[in-house]
C-alpha cells in the first residue's frame, strides 16, 4: 500500500506512517501502534513494540495485598480485557514512580507502557501532570481527587452511604453511628460524606460522639479500636456504619466483648462485601463492589481512549458503579424481633 492510503485508512498524517515506518521519534506511541497493527508487522525481536502492547496497572502494593479480595478482583475483571485486546498486564507500584521522578524526573517507566489504570495513591494534580507530560492514556479507578479532569470509574459509595442511612433509619433508628478513616481515598470520603448527608435527608443531626473519621488501621484491630472509643463515649448507638467489612469483623469483637448483641442491640452496616461476610455470626449486610465489573469497565473505557489516537478521543467522565446492597442478619427493626 502507499503511505497516502495508510494514512487515509488511519485518519493520520503521511508524515506519522512516514516516521512510523522509519522508526523515527516524534509519533505518540498509541498512535504509532495503530499504524503498525494495521499493517500487521509488529515485530516481536523490537523490543519498543512489546513495550507499547502493555497496560500499567497503579497501585500502592504495599497497601492493598495482591491476593486480597479488592485488588484481586479489579485486576481480574481488568486483566481479561486486557488480555482480550492482546495486551500484557504489569503492576506498577506506586513507589516506583516516586523513585524516577527523584532520580530521573521523569517516570521512566510509564515509557513502556500503552496506557494506565489507576488505584492508588489518590489521583491528584501532580499525577495528572505526570500522567498528560507523558501523553499516555489513564484511566483511574476509584480514587480522584476532586476537580480533576480525568476518566473516572467508581463504585457509587455516596448513594451506598446514604441508602445505608435511610435504610436504617426506616428499621427505626436513630442514633446511627459511623467509624471509618483515611479519607483521603476517594471510596472512604465518599461513604462518610453519604453518611452525613444521609442523616440530614432523614432529618437526623449530626452527633460528633458517634462519629469515629480516624481509625489507626483499615483492618480488623482498627475495627475493633473504633468501636472501643464510640463505646467509650457513648452507650446510646441503634446502630454502625462501618466504612468496610475489614473494620466491621473488628467491631464485631468489641461489642462482643461489651456484652453488645448484634443485632438486637445494635444494627451493622458495612461496605465491600467482601467473601467473608455472608459467613461471619451474624452475618454482615453490606453493599457489594462489583469489583470485577469495575475493573472490566475502566479497561474497555481505556482501550476506547487508545483507539481514539489521531482522532477525537471521548469526553473525559466519571462512570458511577452501582453498588448492590446484600441485606443479611446484621440489621433488625428497632424493638422488633
Amino acid at each position: 500500500m502507499k503511505i497516502r492510503e495508510i494514512a487515509d485508512a488511519l485518519n493520520v498524517s503521511t508524515a506519522t506512517v512516514s516516521r512510523v515506518l522509519n522508526r523515527k521519534e516524534g509519533v505518540h506511541p498509541a498512535t504509532k501502534e495503530r499504524v503498525l497493527r494495521y499493517l500487521g508487522t509488529l515485530d516481536s525481536g523490537d523490543e519498543g513494540q512489546y513495550a507499547l502492547r502493555t497496560i500499567g496497572i497503579v497501585d500502592t502494593y504495599s497497601r492493598h495485598k495482591i491476593n486480597g479480595y479488592y485488588l484481586a478482583g479489579l485486576i481480574e475483571g481488568a486483566d481479561e480485557r486486557i488480555h482480550a485486546y492482546s495486551y500484557t498486564t504489569m503492576l506498577i507500584h506506586s513507589d516506583q514512580i516516586e523513585l524516577e521522578m527523584m532520580k530521573y524526573g521523569r517516570a521512566r517507566i510509564f515509557d513502556n507502557c500503552s496506557g494506565l489504570l489507576w488505584l492508588e495513591p489518590m489521583f491528584n494534580d501532580r499525577y495528572d501532570g505526570i500522567v498528560r507530560e507523558h501523553g499516555i492514556p489513564c484511566v483511574v479507578i476509584n480514587n480522584c481527587e476532586d476537580g480533576i479532569d480525568a476518566y473516572l470509574v467508581k463504585s457509587d459509595n455516596y448513594s451506598s452511604a446514604k441508602k445505608a442511612v435511610d435504610f436504617l433509619a426506616s428499621m427505626g433508628h436513630r442514633r446511627i453511628a459511623f467509624i471509618g478513616g483515611y479519607l483521603s481515598l476517594g471510596n472512604h470520603k465518599d461513604r462518610y460524606l453519604g453518611y452525613l448527608d444521609g442523616l440530614k435527608a432523614v432529618g437526623i443531626g449530626q452527633d460528633e460522639s458517634l462519629v469515629v473519621d480516624d481509625v489507626t488501621s483499615w483492618d480488623d484491630d482498627g475495627g475493633a479500636e473504633g468501636a472501643y472509643r464510640l463505646l467509650a463515649r457513648t452507650r446510646e448507638v441503634d446502630a454502625i456504619v462501618l466504612c468496610s467489612d475489614f473494620l466491621a469483623i473488628g467491631a464485631y469483637r468489641a461489642l462482643e466483648n461489651r456484652k453488645i448483641a448484634i443485632p438486637d442491640e445494635v444494627s451493622i452496616v458495612s461496605f465491600d462485601d467482601s467473601p467473608l461476610a455472608a459467613y461471619i455470626n451474624p452475618s454482615l449486610s453490606s453493599f457489594r463492589q462489583p469489583l470485577p465489573e469495575i475493573g472490566a469497565k475502566a479497561a474497555n473505557l481505556l482501550f476506547e481512549i487508545i483507539a481514539s489516537a489521531g482522532r477525537t478521543a471521548p469526553a473525559r467522565k466519571t462512570v458511577l458503579i452501582h453498588c448492590p446492597f446484600m441485606v443479611r442478619d446484621s440489621i433488625r427493626q428497632k424493638g422488633g424481633t
